[in-house]
């Protein structure tokens, strides 16, 4: 089968070409490469100019990283689609390892998988993060084996080297709504899904992945591959601001308010009300923080319309109405434990 790998890049000249090359070092050599230059601004266009002729690159007015990959899935012409982010880079054996997982489960629609954490030179800092990247594992304290309602020990041959692989497969709507484990650049898809689920929503700057795999988990099934098979980078002064925490969790609520209360029924209404009641109690905190106590207010009375018994309800009641130090204090500590 063909892949189409779509690489979006916007200002990651000095990260791009690692990401091209681990594509063009897969041992999977049937793949087309798709960079889609999201307006950049850096010299994006000539660092490209030594793969032309082994990527098919195209330059579109800056519209965001969602129009950027969709402008590349309309372009694509593989059996499969691949993600991967200009400053990630694949490790040889991803995609040989992930259709191999297709080939073993043709009714499952995507794959991904663990990933590697490396520093801004590309050099492995942490083994196995995703269970450490995602707040469904340190908050709601969710295992695969309670994510994936399937598991198998898989031993594949690539390269002419055997590897044991645990594997989890099956229908992960109701998990991933719970909260986003999939990373963008692990993730592989078949050609069909956007002709049914559509494209990512243009508009949206951030949560446009997680809304996309949902709207993908709602109609289809997924697997997990439990083995670092890529690795993402950690860049400097990619430390998120409180603005950009407002924005991530504004984001966010969109997407599960619309989607939850859309399949209420097949989700169930305690897992929406606990979803939509945590995201409201932080958007209340990052209000309070940020000195706006009526809009906090406002949150809560949303939180107590779902669950109106929540302890938490009165704690961010009365965080509320004292000064804005000793709220700033005790945003940095919440943050600080992870509970942002």
């Amino acid at each position: 089968m063909k892949v189409s790998v779509i690489i979006p890049s916007y200002n990651c000249a000095p990260y791009l070409p690692d990401a091209i090359s681990s594509v063009l070092q897969q041992s999977y050599k049937n793949l087309e490469i798709i960079i889609v230059d999201d307006g950049s601004t850096d010299n994006t266009e000539k660092t490209v100019e030594t793969f032309l002729g082994r990527i098919e690159y195209i330059k579109q007015v800056n519209q965001g990283v969602s129009a950027a990959r969709n402008t590349g899935m309309k372009m694509a012409t593989g059996d499969l689609v691949a993600f991967l982010d200009a400053d990630d880079t694949w490790f040889p054996e991803k995609i040989a390892v992930q259709l191999e997982i297709f080939n073993r489960h043709p009714d499952i629609a995507g794959i991904f998988s663990d990933f590697a954490l490396c520093d801004k030179n590309g050099k492995v800092t942490h083994e196995g993060f995703v269970t450490r990247e995602y707040h469904i594992f340190n908050y709601y304290k969710y295992t695969w084996e309670r994510i994936f309602p399937n598991h198998e020990k898989v031993t594949l041959t690539t390269n002419g080297n055997s590897t044991p692989f645990s594997v989890f497969y099956g229908d992960v709507f109701q998990s991933l709504y719970v909260g986003n484990f999939i990373k963008t650049s692990s993730f592989i898809i078949k050609r069909e899904v956007p002709g049914t689920v559509g494209y990512f929503t243009p508009e949206r700057r951030t949560q446009e992945d997680y809304e996309y795999w949902l709207k993908i988990a709602s109609r289809y099934s997924f697997a997990y591959i439990d083995s670092p098979l890529l690795c993402t980078r950690r860049r400097p002064n990619q430390l998120t601001s409180k603005s950009e925490i407002f924005d991530i969790v504004n984001q966010s609520l969109e997407v599960i308010e619309t989607i939850g209360i859309n399949n209420i029924g097949r989700l169930g209404k305690d897992i929406v009300a606990r979803r939509l009641t945590d995201k409201y109690q932080k958007l209340a905190l990052i209000h309070i923080s940020r000195g706006n106590p009526k809009d906090a207010r406002e949150c809560v009375r949303k939180c107590i319309k779902w669950r109106p018994f929540h302890p938490r309800n009165i704690f961010l009641l009365l965080l509320s109405c004292i000064p804005s130090k000793i709220t700033e204090t005790v945003y940095k500590f919440l943050k600080q434990k992870r509970r942002l």
